[in-house]
């Protein structure tokens, strides 16, 4: 697999496909900085903690210095967005993403598009583009969980595998490329804290992998984009309710209170909040609010039941809670029917 950056990464990749690229007209990719852990420098090569407090973010220009043999793959247009914390990451810069996105894919030239991203929201940011771009070259959002510069980091590795998906011509969509893997961005989730293989797909695998002669796409690719030509700047409140013993109703009373459009339901598996919490979800659905019931496990499908149709309800299907939250922001910016929006995760 991918090695250290420089000559050495060169010759470790042994890539008959990246030795092409060197010895011919370089692919156009942009690449697109955000910050995050993959563009943080800690204070010790054994720092892989305290760097979220006290490691320094730098910009895409100093990152391909640490990592010079990602410009012998592809012909890089570099764009520096404010380096931040995935922590910092919402709505707004998500709209600003796809702007930025759908702006850079009208290049004629362009193969494909690059984010470096943070992992905390990643999943978050790569389910928004997922929904709301149609564009004729991939999208791959890449981060890392240890700092540039620390014993066996990732960053350098990952921002090689998702520099040479980005060139990958037959692949539309949005995409999250970690650890060797290439996941789509419907249905990956970060799945771990520290370990290196922190995103999975579950119940479904990654769509590819990287190996010694370039990317491998094994995988079903979910391509489907419902809001593609969405250009709106509204994101609705949606807050996520979770469930756990004894729960009573003061978040969902104070969410309503603060505005809420919609509400995601993170209950107990199979779909189910305390008694007191879905008397409160019930009347807020009543009420016109949309509810929509997810779970707080890590797998599985919520599957609509009668009480769900009586109480006007929808089922998240096999969303996580945080995506099921980003698909109602959008179908309630875009004012869907409350049946449009049961066919909206239906179709997901």
């Amino acid at each position: 697999m991918f090695g250290y950056a420089g000559e050495r990464t060169l010759q470790t990749i042994g890539s008959k496909r990246i030795l092409n690229m060197i010895h011919s007209a370089l692919p156009k990719v942009a690449i697109i900085g955000c910050g995050g852990t993959i563009s943080t420098i800690a204070e010790s090569e054994l720092d892989y903690v305290n760097y979220v407090d006290t490691g320094r973010k730098v910009g895409v220009e100093e990152m391909l210095k640490r990592v010079p043999v990602v410009t012998r793959i592809a012909d890089l247009q570099v764009i520096n967005l404010p380096s931040v914390s995935s922590s910092a990451i919402g709505p707004s810069r998500w709209i600003r993403l796809r702007d930025l996105c759908r702006k850079l894919a009208a290049q004629n030239d362009l193969s494909g598009i690059v984010i470096l991203h943070g992992t905390g929201t990643l999943e978050e940011t790569a389910f928004f583009l997922h929904l709301t771009l149609t564009l004729d070259v991939p999208v791959v959002l890449v981060g890392a969980q240890r700092p540039l510069g620390t014993v066996s980091s990732d960053a350098p590795a990952n921002l090689i595998g998702a520099v040479t998906t980005a060139t990958v011509s037959k692949l539309h969509g949005v995409f999250v490329v970690m650890n060797g893997e290439i996941h789509s961005a419907r249905h990956v989730q970060k799945s771990d804290t520290y370990s290196l293989a922190a995103f999975q797909s579950p119940g479904y695998g990654p769509v590819g992998r990287l190996t010694n002669d370039g990317p491998i796409i094994s995988g079903q690719i979910v391509s489907k984009v419902r809001f593609g030509a969405w250009r709106g700047t509204e994101f609705p409140r949606v807050d996520v309710i979770p469930s756990y013993g004894g729960a009573d109703d003061v978040m969902i009373n104070a969410c309503i209170a603060a505005g809420a459009r919609g509400l995601i339901s993170a209950g107990f598996a199979p779909g189910l909040s305390t008694p007191v919490q879905t008397m409160a979800l019930e009347q807020a659905s009543a009420a016109g609010i949309v509810v929509v019931q997810g779970s707080r496990t890590y797998r599985g499908e919520i599957v609509e039941r009668g009480r769900f149709s009586e109480n006007g309800f929808i089922a998240a299907s096999d969303l996580s809670p945080w995506k099921a939250r980003v698909l109602l922001s959008i179908a309630l910016a875009n004012r869907l029917s409350l049946r449009e929006i049961r066919s909206a995760f239906n179709d997901a």
